[in-house]
């Protein structure tokens, strides 16, 4: 496990080891994470850091670059297609990831996500996921899985 005493953002913080195992539990509800064993499931969740965001906040604006992906702890979120002429929307809400294909992929999101309602989310950086790709096998092999499918 990974300890720091360096405050990453105002509202962002590194989970505490009482809180591994609340990330753990969601980080296995999403099927870019199902099926880790739990040493590795363990090792992403050590790395997530825990977001609050308001409502109408947003998590990121279609055409960013992805380097974070999402799962949302609690709240609701819409993805959004802003350039549709009836702003198509996606609703998500506990237990789901988003912002995971571009994040794997390197890609811009390809819509803007906003907070419904005041909303926490469990946050993987790609530094984050790139060092996990180096250190924990069985993440890598998931993800090459994933983006088979």
């Amino acid at each position: 496990m990974r300890s720091s005493t360096t405050t990453v953002a105002f509202s962002v913080k590194p989970p505490r080891p009482s809180t591994i195992c609340a990330a753990t539990a969601h980080i296995r509800r999403s099927p870019l994470l199902d099926g880790l064993s739990d040493e590795a499931a363990e090792a992403v969740a050590s790395r997530l850091l825990y977001k609050k965001y308001q409502r109408g906040e947003t998590f990121f604006t279609k055409g960013d670059q992805a380097d974070r992906m999402y799962v949302i702890a609690s709240g609701e979120v819409s993805l959004i297609q802003p350039d549709e002429p009836a702003h198509r929307r996606t609703i998500l809400h506990q237990y789901d990831a988003f912002g995971g294909m571009a994040f794997l992929t390197g890609a811009r999101h390809t819509s803007t996500a906003v907070a419904t309602r005041k909303s926490t989310a469990w946050v993987l950086r790609k530094r984050d996921f790139l060092e996990l790709l180096q250190t924990v096998p069985e993440v890598e092999h998931r993800f090459r899985d994933y983006l088979k499918q």
